[in-house]
């Protein structure tokens, strides 16, 4: 009955409407936004160097540690065995054991796009390919439909995307993970990393330029801290690359790349000093750079950004530059004398200067937003105020302009812009857009999802640029979300006895929704003032101590300084007020990043650093002492989250950046000391975690993906399996009344593994299915199998694509030794068929 009230009220204040068909079949979706309320320092200009020091700052590490080689290392190990082994369209995945089992499923949103970083035309398919903020490659249609994922498997980058056609085949694409290059081709199912590039750093590149249709290639690179810039150079269409130039510069800001494929003519510029710069041109003969002007007169400024492009005029070639004074300007004598064309208003960001190859007066300039000339450069207008995409999403572009690009259609050119809104595409050189990414391109960053407890139909999530979202499942597949606010938020709480909901901004406005459900209107936000800004996203939960209050992390109310938790609470009359606990963390040298109370012993109260410091209250957050016993091996933990026991009330968990130090930590005596808990775990950043009802598994939500921890085999295992996306996972829980696990990813939106198994092994050897049992597994060369009550029958082994690996007959054996030596790495099922009933298992080969 309360649903239905629900639904028919819902229906009544137009929070969400879906009309469907007498088959239940067809589902319109709503528009993304409605115009939301927008905060008023959401693209302020500052907020993209706060968010960017608190996501390194998440990862914690040595200096010297490079998180993103081996978060690479990582995905790339994992998509070998993947390519190796799996087939990726089935979505079953397993533990070893059978203990847990179940079914990925993509849950949405299906109109919300998140952040698209870079696009691109295959001539051959006739399609667009586009690069989600979460690496994942996408393709559709130039009008916006038949989005599906290329590759999800890997994280790419956004500075490297592009089709060439080598003989013989119908296309290949060009990108890369990690830094490293990495080429798929039309007639191969997987990606092969390019020869030429050595793996021992995480480089960084840039500057990607294709001519002569792939028979040239360049790119810039810089390799490791301390090494110059290089230009690499493929005359194979991308398997390989070799240096042709090492720049004296050991920064990529100092050097760019542009062509005049008119020409085929590739030239480099490189700032050499505050106002002088040498400009280079490719010499197709000696494979190598010529110096056409050592010392221009043109500099891009102490903090500028070095950029380049070139354009065929008749016979003259014409290169591009603005300085470091923003000043947009040309030569047409390769550097020895410069004319001015405007000041550009804005200093572009990382897409630099576009000049239109269909209409050289056409160009463009993005930055937090889109500018566009007409006339050549002379004079610029916006295209569109950041604010507008809220009141109109599918015409207007949204803040942070990722890439500007040019497909040429058969239909024409097309102008693209990738930005935090998704993509949009404009038939009219620029004066008009249309977004191309708002049905169907599922790239939703999501930092925070959460279930209503109260109606498991409703899902709210909190996400980078999209807002505060709101869904509803139906059942039937991924589902549409509405932004309620615009902006970022993350940490979502629910108090009231799960009726009431809790969003934080960043710098610490508090949001109250008194029931989310019925209603999409908030309180006016609780503002708290952060002294650090490194904790950008301050974490909140739900008071253990008040039915309808939150507490805040990290930072102080006005007019005070320090790193405390803050009380806020809602009063009578539906006002917050807040009160400042008395301990001040910045004592630690690091801001609270975590919070958690024991469930069985309230009084206790447990707080985690940003600098990897665990505090213990026991009279309720009164007073705290640091813990360190255990912890000496967490020096650069940044802490994330903190996990306590239903069941037991000695348990406490820590997670947070593990690249030198674990990243989980358990302790079974209520925080007083701790043990490492990684055997299974990568070196990863472990976000958030999990128990299910029965506290036997803990599901992890990580930096490499989705993990659980089995505590009986003592172990973590990697959930995903090739069957979810390869995405940064950033929220989990676990839903008792629906079976299942809800992850929220950082680029793929939300996916649940529906659970068909949940159970330890003691349930499970006492189950009559569970009669046949491979160990040890996961094995290496060879695997002894117990067979079922030494009966006779047919042992198979299937790959799981369906083909047989091995078949014998089994005359009463007890057990029975396969040589798995020559298989490949992977999961394969193993069957026993007696006549009457049928067992089985499942090996994995390391």
């Amino acid at each position: 009955m309360f649903r239905v009230i629900t639904l028919i009220l819902t229906l009544l204040t137009g929070i969400f409407i879906f009309t469907q068909d007498e088959s239940k079949d067809h589902v319109v979706h709503p528009r993304p936004t409605n115009g939301v309320p927008i905060p008023g320092n959401m693209e302020d200009g500052s907020t993209k160097n706060l968010k960017k020091a608190w996501f390194e700052a998440i990862h914690g590490g040595h200096p010297d540690t490079d998180w993103r080689k081996i978060e690479r290392d990582n995905q790339l190990q994992n998509y070998k065995e993947l390519n190796a082994n799996l087939n990726r369209d089935q979505g079953f995945v397993s533990l070893p054991d059978g203990s847990v089992s179940g079914v990925w499923q993509e849950k949405g949103s299906i109109n919300q796009s998140g952040s698209i970083i870079k696009s691109t035309w295959n001539e051959a398919t006739q399609k667009v390919l586009a690069i989600a903020d979460g690496g994942s490659l996408w393709s559709g249609l130039a009008d916006g439909s038949d989005w599906s994922v290329e590759e999800q498997a890997l994280r790419f980058d956004g500075r490297f995307l592009d089709v060439v056609y080598p003989p013989g085949m119908d296309y290949r694409i060009i990108a890369s993970a990690g830094g490293l290059p990495m080429y798929k081709d039309s007639d191969q199912g997987i990606w092969v990393r390019a020869e030429g590039v050595s793996s021992d750093f995480s480089p960084e590149n840039k500057d990607q330029i294709i001519s002569l249709d792939g028979d040239n290639i360049f790119y810039l690179i810089k390799t490791d801290l301390s090494q110059n810039v290089q230009l690499m150079h493929s005359n194979d269409h991308g398997a390989s690359y070799r240096a042709i130039k090492t720049f004296g510069t050991i920064d990529l800001d100092d050097v760019s790349l542009a062509a005049d494929m008119e020409s085929n003519a590739v030239y480099a510029i490189e700032g050499t000093s505050f106002n002088r710069s040498s400009v280079y041109i490719f010499n197709e003969q000696s494979r190598s750079l010529t110096l056409l002007n050592l010392v221009s007169q043109i500099g891009f400024g102490s903090s500028g950004k070095a950029n380049l492009k070139a354009l065929k005029e008749g016979s003259l070639t014409k290169l591009f530059v603005y300085d470091g004074n923003n000043n947009l300007k040309f030569t047409i004598n390769n550097g020895h004398t410069w004319n001015t064309l405007s000041t550009l208003p804005v200093t572009p960001w990382d897409p630099g200067l576009f000049v239109s190859a269909a209409d050289p007066r056409t160009m463009m300039i993005g930055a937090i937003e889109a500018y566009l000339s007409k006339n050549g450069g002379h004079t610029w207008t916006k295209v569109n105020n950041w604010g507008q995409y809220y009141s109109d999403p599918e015409k207007n572009l949204h803040a942070d302009i990722m890439h500007i690009a040019e497909w040429d259609t058969p239909t024409g050119s097309q102008i693209a812009v990738s930005n935090h809104g998704g993509l949009s595409r404009s038939l009219n050189g620029g004066y008009d857009f249309d977004n191309i990414g708002t049905e169907g391109l599922n790239t939703s960053q999501y930092y925070s999802v959460k279930t209503s407890p109260i109606d498991e139909d409703f899902i709210f999530a909190g996400s980078q640029d999209q807002g505060l979202q709101k869904g509803r499942d139906l059942g039937e597949g991924p589902v549409s979300f509405r932004q309620l606010k615009a902006g970022d938020y993350g940490h979502l709480q629910y108090t009231n006895f799960g009726r009431s909901l809790w969003a934080i901004y960043p710098g610490g406005n508090m949001y109250f929704y008194p029931d989310p459900i019925l209603s999409d209107v908030s309180n006016q936000p609780y503002a708290l003032l952060l002294n650090n800004p490194s904790v950008w996203i301050p974490p909140i939960i739900a008071s253990p101590y008040k039915p309808n209050g939150v507490l805040i992390a990290g930072g102080s109310l006005l007019n005070t300084t320090g790193s405390h938790i803050v009380d806020v609470s809602v009063d009578d009359f539906a006002q917050l007020f807040g009160t400042q606990w008395p301990f001040d963390f910045s004592v630690s040298g690091g801001d609270v990043s975590a919070m958690a109370h024991n469930k069985a012993a309230t009084n206790q109260f447990y707080v985690l650093t940003t600098n990897g410091k665990f505090f213990k209250s026991i009279n309720r957050g009164v007073n705290f002492t640091q813990k360190t016993a255990g912890l000496a091996d967490a020096h650069h933990l940044y802490g994330n989250t903190i996990l306590t026991s239903s069941i037991d009330p000695n348990k406490v968990l820590i997670g947070g950046s593990g690249y030198d130090n674990p990243a989980v930590f358990i302790s079974n005596d209520a925080g007083e000391s701790f043990a490492p808990m990684t055997d299974g775990l990568p070196p990863t950043t472990v976000f958030q975690m999990a128990y299910d009802t029965n506290e036997e598994f803990i599901f992890a939500a990580t930096e490499a993906g989705p993990y659980v921890y089995a505590i009986h085999l003592g172990r973590w295992y990697e959930l995903g399996q090739g069957k979810a996306p390869n995405q940064r996972y950033w929220s989990v829980e676990y839903l008792a009344s629906s079976q299942k696990v809800r992850y929220g990813t950082y680029g793929r939106g939300i996916w649940d593994l529906d659970l068909e198994t949940l159970t330890s092994t003691e349930e499970l050897t006492s189950s009559p299915e569970i009669d046949l049992h491979a160990y040890p597994n996961p094995a290496q060369d060879k695997v002894t199998i117990k067979l079922p009550s030494h009966q006779e029958g047919e042992l198979m082994i299937i790959s799981p694509d369906g083909g047989w690996k091995s078949s014998l007959r089994c005359n009463g054996e007890k057990d029975v030794i396969i040589d798995i030596s020559h298989y490949s790495h992977g999961i394969y099922y193993l069957i026993f068929d007696d006549g009457n009933t049928v067992s089985s298992d499942i090996i994995i080969k390391i």
